[in-house]
């Protein structure tokens, strides 16, 4: 079974980020509302279920859609980055997949890879 959630972030005020977020019920079955509002990093953290052991992400950029470009505050069809992380397990398993669409006028991005 997998959850399915999409939330817009914003920063001070502005429309920063569309997530589209899928998390594996079958090693995060306890999951709840709470734990999708806050990080869900943290709430790995401190359970200590299913740690994280390495995340690998694809940058793309793309066309953003309708719906995508009313949330963002853009025009269909404008640019977008798009950033896909694939968190898993020490056994490869994938635990979370999330897809970030960024505003193309507020992106910024920085990948630190670091062992978890």
């Amino acid at each position: 079974p997998v959850l399915y959630l999409e939330r817009i972030r914003y920063v001070d005020g502005i429309p920063y980020v569309y997530e589209y977020n899928y998390f594996n019920l079958l090693v995060l079955h306890d999951m709840t509302y709470e734990h999708l509002i806050g990080s869900l990093y943290t709430y790995l953290e401190q359970t200590g279920k299913a740690p994280i052991a390495f995340i690998d992400t694809v940058i793309h950029v793309i066309r953003i859609n309708e719906k995508e470009a009313e949330y963002l505050k853009l025009e269909n069809g404008d640019p977008g980055l798009e950033i896909d992380c694939y968190a898993m397990i020490r056994s490869g398993e994938v635990i979370q997949w999330v897809r970030d669409l960024f505003h193309y006028k507020n992106a910024r991005a920085l990948k630190i890879a670091t062992y978890i």
